[in-house]
């Protein structure tokens, strides 16, 4: 908790800034978007087994939605101050 008043204070954030303790193993999934990397990108083939046309769906990458999630996240907390 001090290291986050600390930051709070370097980073000029208002007197009435919150700083919220999570203990490790407790994160939800709105804290881990937050963070580039928390998520490993993974290759999913939805369409195995299905009879569908693998050609389109298994070069998919999840890291794309991931990024462009991460983008909006960041451009949220940007817009917050």
């Amino acid at each position: 908790m001090t290291l986050a008043a600390k930051y709070k204070t370097e980073w000029k954030k208002p007197a009435g800034t919150h700083i919220t303790r999570l203990p490790e193993g407790t994160e939800d999934a709105l804290f881990m978007s937050y963070f580039e990397g928390y998520y490993k990108c993974e290759l999913t083939e939805f369409g195995q087994g299905k009879g569908l046309d693998l050609s389109t769906t298994a070069n998919q990458d999840i890291s794309k939605i991931t990024n462009l999630h991460l983008k909006a996240a960041s451009l949220a907390m940007d817009h917050l101050g």
